[in-house]
């Protein structure tokens, strides 16, 4: 059987009027935090998603957007997020992952600041669309990567508008 520490549909998370609002998930089987296939919205709070064995925070097929709040999400041995379509407007967000810090089919950052560490890449994007869409958009906030083999891993699809990913040392 599968051990899922918090698995839902559709799931949107505010912080309430004073931003205290909180969620701890933690997993050493599965996702610690996983729609499996549902969208997943951040607004605010304190979010805590930590996994042994798979990934942080996990949403195969639907987006996952982090509009604000304290989000940490972290993987012993895969990716600290992952999912087809991710996007950052705000917010503090660390993604840790023994494997890929932030692992998505299409990332798009448009603000806050975000910390994506792996032992193999930063920031992931595993194959190309078929169409002429940016796998990775940069418009705004502060990337900071790192990682052993490299920060950021794509297939010739990038857009930039000024942010630039700092890389750390790992």
């Amino acid at each position: 059987s599968k051990e899922v520490a918090f698995r839902t549909r559709n799931i949107t998370i505010y912080g309430q009027s004073n931003g205290t609002g909180q969620l701890i998930a933690s997993s050493e089987k599965s996702e610690a935090f996983g729609t499996g296939g549902y969208s997943i919205t951040i607004n605010g709070g304190n979010i805590t998603a930590t996994s042994g064995s798979n990934d942080g925070i996990y949403s195969n097929g639907k987006p996952i957007t982090i509009n604000g709040g304290n989000v940490t999400a972290t993987s012993e041995s895969s990716d600290g997020i992952s999912g087809s379509k991710i996007t950052i407007n705000g917010g503090n967000v660390t993604a840790t992952g023994g494997h890929i810090g932030i692992n998505g089919g299409k990332i798009t950052i448009n603000g806050g600041n975000v910390t994506a560490t792996g032992d193999m890449f930063g920031i992931y994007i595993p194959h190309v669309l078929n169409n002429n869409d940016y796998l990775i958009t940069l418009a705004g906030g502060t990337v900071w990567a790192n990682s052993y083999n490299g920060i950021v891993r794509t297939y010739n699809c990038w857009y930039t508008n000024g942010t630039n990913i700092i890389q750390g040392s790992k």
